[in-house]
């Protein structure tokens, strides 16, 4: 539907810079909110960063998608999918922003969580999501089996 186009749209990337060299503002708002939850410094490129993960958690490469449907689901587009350990959801506007929730690489990245309308991405509803709290401690349970050579995906 074009609603679901316009979703998709909107979902698809959340990275600082848009690939017409635009500031992608609800982007970098939704990666700010979870740096500060996490106590991590604001940092600042320049340059679209294609694929590229938005910071890292005791070792794990994370992704931040925002939304600003505040019943936006999780969408990560499969060219960006393998470069993540795991996908943080932000949903906002310019007046309030919630992290609604994560959900590792490994748990989202399957061909039955692809939507029919959009074959080239991966979805997870918002009950499959994890509380926000646990991410840290998986991080660092994950980089601690990684050390013994069970490196998650």
């Amino acid at each position: 539907t074009k609603e679901a186009s316009s979703r998709y749209a909107s979902h698809h990337f959340t990275s600082r810079w848009t690939h017409g060299g635009g500031v992608d503002y609800l982007g970098v708002a939704g990666e700010l909110v979870a740096r500060k939850w996490f106590g991590l410094p604001e940092r600042w490129e320049d340059g679209y960063r294609h694929g590229a993960c938005d910071f890292t958690l005791h070792g794990r490469r994370i992704d931040v998608k925002t939304t600003k449907y505040f019943d936006g689901r999780l969408f990560v587009n499969e060219k960006v999918s393998g470069n993540a350990d795991a996908f943080v959801l932000v949903r906002g506007n310019a007046r309030c922003f919630h992290i609604a929730g994560w959900m590792s690489a490994r748990e989202l990245i399957h061909d039955e969580r692809r939507p029919k309308q959009f074959r080239d991405a991966y979805v997870a509803e918002d009950c499959e999501l994890h509380d926000i709290r646990a991410l840290a401690a998986w991080c660092k349970a994950a980089a601690f089996r990684c050390m013994g050579g069970d490196c998650p995906g």
